[in-house]
């Protein structure tokens, strides 16, 4: 970027640069902190993305704001998609988010050091300065231990608070987002075991039939009832053994295999907006 009286100079291969390395350094913290996996191949061509739409978006105001707006949302999800893939959108969804937090950080940074010293410029609304090598790196150091905190704090808080329970049943695959929780003491009288509280739209696989039998306490194959004692009173719920169960704290890479058995709760409503409850011992 050069000034030149009022008229301001941006090369666009500079800009095309920066960016690459910019978003390269984005995408590489969203994934350390969201714990996706990255592939250099993957990484090489979403900088490029990056960079190329940095130069398309000085031409960007030709159009109305809303579709601004959401060709630069439209252009994270495109970043994203290249630099992890697609593996569902709840996946997708969570890589864009933390990469709005860790871009919108390092700009932040950014803007902050350079609109102290005054070397910048801004055109047609978009910030522009003469970035160097040493400040971007301070930036990025400064941003990087901005998200390492907010993400230990995130993952200490929630780690012992929510999980991902994995279990097999009837030849069918299962996965429960579930809340832990310490007054859950709950043990089946018939194995020893845990006894993890699922909703039934969690085993949704099972059909509606089979949900609407049980329901009414008409057990098949597998299937028993087991007491429960609650502040509300004392009641019956249909319970069962899978054949394999792995739960995974929130944060970690690798879930543990637990011995547990799993009962349906018809009642209303969820576990804080979770579809299962575990015992905190479990965690």
């Amino acid at each position: 970027m050069k000034v030149y009286g009022e008229t301001t100079v941006i090369y666009a291969d500079v800009l095309f640069l920066i960016n690459f390395f910019i978003d390269g350094v984005c995408l590489f913290i969203t994934a350390v902190t969201s714990k996706a996996e990255l592939k250099r191949l993957r990484l090489i061509c979403a900088c490029a993305v990056g960079g190329l739409y940095s130069v398309f978006a000085l031409y960007a105001e030709i159009f109305p704001d809303l579709l601004q707006t959401l060709l630069h949302v439209s252009a994270v999800f495109v970043l994203c998609f290249t630099a992890f893939g697609f593996r569902s959108l709840k996946e997708l969804g969570k890589t864009v988010l933390v990469y709005f937090m860790v871009s919108s950080l390092l700009g932040g940074v950014l803007y902050a050091v350079y609109s102290a010293v005054g070397k910048f410029a801004l055109y047609e609304g978009y910030f522009y300065t003469e970035l160097s090598l040493a400040s971007l790196g301070i930036a990025v150091l400064l941003c990087a231990g901005a998200v390492a905190v907010f993400y230990y704090n995130l993952k200490k808080s929630a780690r012992a608070k929510t999980a991902m329970l994995s279990f097999s049943f009837r030849g069918m695959e299962f996965k429960v987002d579930c809340f832990a929780d310490s007054g859950n003491l709950l043990l089946c009288p018939y194995s020893g075991r845990h006894v993890v509280l699922v909703k039934p739209e969690a085993l949704s696989q099972l059909g509606t039939e089979l949900m609407e039998r049980l329901k009414m306490h008409e057990l098949s194959q597998g299937f028993r009832l087991i007491p429960v004692k609650t502040p509300g009173g004392s009641r019956l719920l249909v319970s069962f053994l899978p054949e394999r169960a792995e739960i995974k704290a929130f944060g970690e890479r690798k879930g543990k295999s637990v011995s547990v058995a799993l009962a349906v709760d018809f009642s209303e409503g969820t576990y804080g907006g979770m579809t299962g409850l575990a015992p905190a011992v479990l965690i």
